[in-house]
């Protein structure tokens, strides 16, 4: 290892989808940086992931946990891990990503050189259309707390060539500061799926912490390869964790955040069914029902992926 560098740590969780898994791990072998040390988190695949990856790829330490817990749970199993080794900074990245051979050197410099950044991301763009930007963080409205800069059609070009400092990353590829997020806390486990990654971003910067953008590296997300075959369970899980984030975020304008919400679901369901995506739609609103009884609850359970 190379001293001069500081010490990273990957983490990388993953579930089923191996041949993803398998192209995000070489991509990141191929990465030009000495002092790495990844880690994948099998949240409790079926098709051998854990197996394969051993065998494969024998410097990745892989942690196998037997019972899918959700992406925060399974995240955080490696977070744990990673904190241990005492790597000042943490990637924690997507397996359905490919990452640049320059990964870390514009994100690690800027992290080394301004001690009051927490989080960084880079450019993310479309894996089958790499000059596609798919994100680039985003600035957040101050009173919904809705993201300005995510979605389709949404997304000012000009974003993606400027650092700034931004109010949103998405868990996609997160940079972060390991005594940072030791003082702050790992991802809320609350959140089965989605707004985990939001809410972590909150909590940052209510801690003082900046968010940070960089345009270069881009890595390539191939969006929504890992979800593609179970669209339903996404939008359950994208309804449920939205009631959770809501709560807890907009206490004290509950007049402003309950007409905006239901604004936003009947959106949401008109769209999908426009789509011809009925099984979709009704999962939604099962999710909002099943996010209302969750506030009644600490956790959001493992069985919806029954």
């Amino acid at each position: 290892m190379n001293a001069s560098l500081p010490h990273v740590a990957v983490v990388i969780p993953a579930w089923n989808h191996w041949p993803l898994t398998a192209d995000c791990l070489t991509s990141l072998i191929r990465v030009h940086y000495p002092n790495l040390h990844i880690i994948l988190v099998d949240n409790g695949s079926t098709d051998a992931t854990a197996e394969w990856a051993r065998r494969d790829f024998p410097a990745v330490e892989v942690i196998r946990q037997e019972q899918n817990r959700g992406f925060a749970a399974g995240i955080n199993l490696g977070l744990r891990q990673a904190l241990k080794s005492e790597a000042p900074y943490i990637l924690a990245l997507n397996n359905d990503t490919l990452v640049p051979p320059d990964l870390f050197d514009a994100p690690i410099g800027t992290m080394e050189s301004e001690s009051d950044i927490g989080m960084l991301t880079c450019r993310i763009n479309y894996a089958d259309d790499p000059k596609r930007v798919w994100t680039v963080g985003s600035r957040r409205r101050p009173l919904t707390l809705a993201a300005l800069d995510f979605g389709p059609g949404r997304l000012d070009a000009q974003l993606a060539t400027v650092p700034r400092d931004v109010d949103y990353i998405l868990g996609c590829a997160v940079f972060l500061r390991a005594s940072t997020l030791s003082a702050t806390g790992l991802f809320d486990e609350r959140y089965f799926m989605y707004y985990e990654d939001l809410d972590l971003c909150l909590r940052f910067q209510r801690a003082g912490y900046r968010l940070r953008y960089l345009p270069q590296p881009i890595i390539l997300h191939r969006v929504g390869a890992s979800t593609e075959e179970t669209q339903p369970l996404r939008q359950f899980l994208l309804a449920r964790s939205s009631i959770r984030f809501y709560a807890e975020y907009g206490r004290g304008r509950y007049w402003l955040f309950v007409p905006y919400r239901l604004g936003s679901a009947l959106r949401t369901v008109g769209r999908l069914f426009l789509k011809r995506q009925p099984q979709s739609a009704w999962a939604y609103l099962q999710g909002l029902l099943a996010g209302l009884r969750d506030l009644r609850t600490p956790t959001l359970g493992p069985e919806v992926f029954k």
